[in-house]
């Protein structure tokens, strides 16, 4: 399986290894999940329900924070799931980017229904407040305001349209995408995109975060990660002590300065926006990694996707466990039980 899952993620994200990388060792686990786990998405409503996309293995859904996971893929076609993300407003409402388009279930995960870009592949996903969802492809920007009944294309000054990562600026409401071969603003009211990697030695962008103080951050395909203070206009490098510079998630907060890089070869902490970066934590050194995110509890717990694994943690990263659990398929073998335990290593 490390073979096979190794090909997936280096075609999904990370391009061509440039020396160090290579030098670097990494590991890829296997897990309960009999798959690559690509992306998770935690309910912002319910802090014990995420999320996981599983490359050709589909949609997995916990309630009890990683103890027990339930196959939740009834009516997806394309189970090569690349992107998830939960309606903020009405959290039983989810959307899944696939090689075959966007599907919507509207009950938590228990049935999906196609729903549109059923000719692209669809790698992000990204909501507004006011209910426009975008789609990131390999042919560019797509939005729909009706939860994919219709959709329009958003390509205006869009250079380069092998969309890998999209983010928003929640104070000021500019949209950022990040591609194969540049990246670009949009402010609000504009209908035409911007470029904005002045200063970006390396356009293979594989993610973006904003920081809670506005920073953003960009994390490139073989040269680490970069900031920028002024929504895009400059660039500055940030990856002084950061390990391994194949950049595959990046998740800034909760406080100003503070972020977290997934890499190939492990994941890295800074609390001065990028200036000195750490490794984190027992299991997550060397691992690859390919999606944090935050749940909505009070104590901000961490999940953090590498290979077939779930990784958690309750104390902002320094310490992780392993948060797979019992993965249960319907119909294997008797009602209820699981099909395959993870094994930690």
């Amino acid at each position: 399986m490390t073979v096979r899952v190794l090909g997936i993620l280096l075609t999904a994200g990370a391009v061509l290894l440039p020396a160090p990388a290579r030098a670097h060792h990494h590991r890829l686990q296997a897990g309960g999940f009999e798959g690559l786990v690509l992306t998770l998405a935690p309910d912002p409503a319910r802090p014990a329900t995420l999320y996981a996309g599983v490359f050709g293995q589909g949609v997995f859904k916990t309630t009890d924070a990683g103890e027990t996971w339930t196959e939740s893929s009834a009516g997806l076609a394309d189970l090569s799931v690349r992107a998830l993300l939960v309606d903020p407003a009405t959290t039983d409402r989810l959307f899944v980017g696939t090689d075959g388009g966007v599907a919507v279930s509207t009950d938590g995960g228990r049935q999906w229904r196609e729903v549109g870009l059923s000719a692209r592949a669809v790698r992000v996903l990204l909501g507004e407040p006011a209910g426009t969802l975008y789609a990131g492809t390999g042919e560019g920007l797509y939005a729909t305001d009706d939860a994919g009944r219709t959709w329009r294309e958003e390509n205006l000054g869009l250079a380069a349209k092998d969309l890998r990562a999209l983010a928003r600026d929640p104070r000021s409401g500019t949209l950022y995408a990040g591609a194969f071969g540049g990246l670009f603003r949009r402010p609000p009211g504009r209908t035409e995109w911007e470029p904005a990697a002045e200063g970006l030695p390396d356009l293979p962008l594989r993610a973006l975060a904003v920081g809670p103080a506005g920073t953003l951050y960009a994390g490139t395909a073989g040269t680490g990660v970069f900031r920028s203070e002024d929504g895009g206009r400059s660039w500055r490098g940030a990856s002084r002590g950061l390990a391994h510079r194949v950049v595959l998630a990046l998740l800034g907060g909760p406080g100003p300065g503070q972020v977290l890089a997934g890499t190939l070869g492990g994941l890295f902490a800074s609390g001065d926006g990028g200036g000195e970066w750490r490794y984190l934590g027992n299991r997550a050194t060397f691992l690859s990694f390919t999606s944090i995110v935050r749940a909505a509890d009070a104590g901000g717990t961490l999940y953090a996707a590498s290979g077939g694994l779930i990784l958690k943690s309750t104390d902002g990263g320094e310490r992780w466990a392993d948060a797979s659990g019992t993965v249960r398929r319907p119909g294997y073998g008797p009602a209820g039980e699981p099909s395959r335990a993870t094994t930690p290593p």
